[in-house]
């Protein structure tokens, strides 16, 4: 998120010409964004209320529920340039002295998210290469609990020059500066999105052949595990749709952004008009909310399962909730229910 492009839009302290190019600008932040930043988080929210249930525990549901976090925090902290833009908060010391901590937080939130994805997509792989390996391989381990905090410990390492004010970043070297750019877009921006577009090819390719294979073990075994082999199979191939779609989505909201890098790195914005870069600017950070914005959507289309369980959970939460509130709102029902559980007698 550039919040250059947030103040050069939305503050009207500065001498900024009204065009339609800042027009657009404004309307994104204060409303598009306003609406994403809502829906994505509530989305996310019931995410988690699925993925960290105890029936879905697994790598791959950790994973995802690590990655919603990640989004959740991002989308929130973001949250902030909303209320900017329509005037709920004013730019003032404090604003100028936490916008390096924001931006290096929702920089640090989007890598954590991008890299686990990524992981998530290298799991299917594995799952789809070996179908009927031992399930305790796939289980959740120390090592794989490590490498979580990997992800989470090298996303910080690599945006960490973000938490740094950009007057400071301007003193280094112009070949420091360049070469702080380019590594972070080469680990956040380009190495991404090329091993998203092999690992989709691996799975769409993996997914063929599992098939394939497991009709094939079904249509030779005349005994009770071909309903066990196609079940298994049919589970693994709906996660996998699940991963590709999720996987598709972020090529496909992310890969602008990471032109329009490449643009700037080789200054062809100068020749630009401000209005016209900062508009750029917004849509593709609008773009990359959007993907992030869309994995509920992606979650609830491409599994059956995902929406009962989320109507299942969502009817124990309201369940408990009435049940809190009637045992606190009526003392007489919670008397009663006293007396039969111990017994006590006046």
């Amino acid at each position: 998120m550039n919040n250059d492009t947030v103040s050069a839009a939305v503050n009207g302290t500065q001498p900024v010409e009204s065009t339609i190019d800042t027009q657009i600008v404004r309307f994104i932040y204060k409303y598009v964004l306003l609406i994403q930043i809502l829906f994505g988080s509530s989305g996310n929210v019931l995410n988690l209320i699925v993925l960290l249930s105890r029936k879905m525990r697994s790598r791959t549901n950790l994973l995802f529920a690590l990655m919603a976090s990640a989004d959740l925090a991002f989308l929130l902290v973001n949250s902030i340039h909303v209320l900017y833009a329509n005037n709920i908060l004013q730019k003032g010391a404090w604003f100028r002295n936490a916008q390096p901590f924001m931006t290096g937080f929702v920089n640090w939130c989007s890598a954590i998210s991008i890299w686990c994805m990524l992981y998530a997509t290298i799991e299917r792989v594995q799952v789809l290469r070996n179908p009927f390996r031992a399930v305790s391989k796939r289980q959740i381990s120390c090592r794989f609990v490590s490498t979580l905090l990997g992800i989470c410990s090298c996303s910080l390492l690599l945006t960490s020059f973000h938490f740094v004010p950009k007057d400071n970043i301007r003193q280094l070297p112009k070949l420091a500066q360049d070469g702080i750019g380019w590594l972070n877009a080469l680990f956040i921006i380009f190495l991404p999105c090329i091993i998203s577009i092999c690992l989709n090819m691996l799975l769409i390719h993996a997914l063929k052949r599992q098939k394939f294979a497991a009709n094939k073990l079904a249509g030779d075994d005349h005994s009770a595990n071909r309903n066990l082999i196609n079940t298994q199979s049919k589970n693994e191939r709906k996660v996998t749709f699940m991963v590709v779609v999720i996987l598709s989505s972020f090529i496909i909201f992310n890969f602008p952004g990471a032109v329009w890098f490449v643009a700037k790195m080789h200054n062809v914005h100068l020749g630009m008009n401000i209005n016209r870069v900062n508009l750029i600017q917004t849509i593709t950070n609008s773009l990359a909310i959007t993907g992030k914005m869309l994995n509920f959507v992606l979650f609830c289309s491409s599994s059956s399962h995902f929406r009962a369980m989320l109507l299942s959970r969502c009817r124990e939460l309201i369940r408990c909730v009435l049940r809190h509130r009637f045992h606190h709102t009526d003392p007489q029902v919670s008397l009663d229910s006293s007396r039969r559980s111990f017994g006590v007698l006046f």
